[in-house]
This record gives structure tokens, sequence and C-alpha cells, in this order.
């Protein structure tokens, strides 16, 4: 399967069909050998096709996703599956490990906490919350790294994210988690918002105003982060704070400057 990623080509049809049979003795893998082959794949050229071709397969390590194949929506603003979407929405990333995980298991919580309402309609209320818990489990599983595990973690918890389109707002998501993981989070969100099959002008516009705000933020090189700040813990301890008091102040000092108090 990595290999037909890779380097685009079909598998002969003998072959496929032995795959499909022995599929179950992936169990006997080493789940760190999985993790590298999958990593590989899912980053290939040729990953979304192999990925809806062998779904089964990756459902003997990765089971949480098998529920989401062919799982309706019934939701205007969706007009694929919940799997169809996935697979959709990864055509527009980038070769990112973080990211490309991340559209894969976006909505992976879905098919759990399903309703409709009165008019028919399909919602997924805390999808984020429990898919990210679903995506911890799937990472120390495979043996992810820590940092590639929490970064997974946050892209999926947070693809729900809504910032004001003002700058003073823009920063202060930067301030709490960085301008690379802001920046990576709404590639996120664009994949997700372009998969969905749907007119989505409106919402791409709002995303291309964020987008521009963090390039003009970072053109400025604004003040968005205590180290940048003009005062450290020493010149708050000397006004006679201490403890868990200094990084309350410095983070108050931050938002004054970001909101342009001071």
């Amino acid at each position: 399967m990595r290999f037909s990623s890779v380097l685009c080509y079909e598998i002969e049809s003998k072959t496929r069909n032995a795959m499909f049979e022995c599929a179950h003795l992936l169990k006997k893998i080493s789940p760190e050998r999985i993790r590298e082959e999958f990593t590989k794949l899912i980053l290939g050229d040729n990953a979304v096709k192999v990925i809806c071709e062998y779904i089964d397969i990756i459902g003997v390590f990765i089971p949480e996703l098998l529920p989401t194949v062919g799982f309706s929506q019934y939701n205007p603003h969706h007009k694929y599956d919940v799997f169809t979407h996935t697979a959709n929405a990864l055509l527009y990333t980038d070769p990112d490990i973080c990211e490309r995980y991340a559209v894969l298991f976006h909505d992976i919580g879905k098919p759990a906490c399903f309703s409709r309402d009165n008019n028919g309609t399909g919602h997924f209320y805390s999808h984020e919350k429990i898919g990210a818990k679903m995506v911890d489990d799937i990472c120390r599983r495979l043996k992810f790294d820590n940092k590639t595990r929490e970064e997974i973690i946050f892209l999926v918890s947070h693809h729900g994210l809504i910032i004001e389109p003002d700058k003073k707002y823009v920063k202060r998501a930067v301030a709490k988690h960085g301008a690379d993981k802001i920046r990576k989070l709404f590639r996120v969100k664009r994949a997700d918002c372009c998969g969905q099959g749907v007119d989505n002008k409106e919402r791409l516009s709002y995303l291309h105003t964020i987008e521009n705000i963090l390039s003009e933020i970072e053109k400025d090189d604004a003040c968005i982060s205590l180290s940048s700040l003009a005062v450290d813990g020493h010149d708050i301890m000397f006004l006679g704070f201490s403890g868990k008091e200094i990084g309350a102040a410095l983070q108050l000092a931050l938002f004054a400057v970001i909101d342009g108090i001071v």
C-alpha cells in the first residue's frame, strides 16, 4: 500500500486479493513498523486513492475509522458521508505529517455523537472533543512521539475553533498557541471546508482573511509572546509578586499589549 501511494501504481489483482485475505496478520506486526509505513503512505501523492481502496485493511490497525465509512451526515453543509468527506479533504492538504493525520482523523468522533433534530438535520455536538480522545488512543497505540501526538490532537480538537477576523483576537490566539500551530490549524480548516462538496465561498473568504492577518502579524514582528515583552519575571518579582502571580501578571501584560492598552 505504501509503494502504491508513493510510486503511484496499481497493485496487481492477485496481490490485492491476497492483501485482503491476509490483512488480519497485521495484528502480529509491531505498531512502530505500522506507524512508519502508514506515515509514508499518508504522505504519498496517491495517498487518498490508496486509503479509499484499502480502508478495510487500514481498519485492522485503526478500527476507529471504519464507522465513518458510509456514515450519512444529513446536513446541508455536507454533500458526502463522513469518510468520503475526509478523503476529499485530504486532497487539499500539504504533505505535512501532522496536517495529513489531523485531516484523516478530524471527524473520527462524529459517529459516536450523531443526533438529528426535529427537522431531520444531523448534528455532531462535541465531536472534536470525542475525536481528540480517540486520536490520543490511536497515537499511543501506534507509538507516536509525544510532540507529534500532541500536535495532531491539538489540530483535531480545535478544528472547529472560530477566531474573530480582527488583529487583536488573532494575536491572542497566536499568543496562546503559537503562530505555527494556528497557521497549520487554518490549513486543516481550509481542507475541511474544501472537502465538504458544497458552496463555501463565505467560509473560505473568512479563512483567507485570518491567514492574511497572520501574515501581517508575522511581518510586523508584533509582540505576541511573553519573551517579546519589555519586562520579564525579575521585573515582576521586584514589584512584590511571587509564585504563580508572576506568570499571571506577565500574561495580563501581554494581553494589554496585544489589545493596544499599553
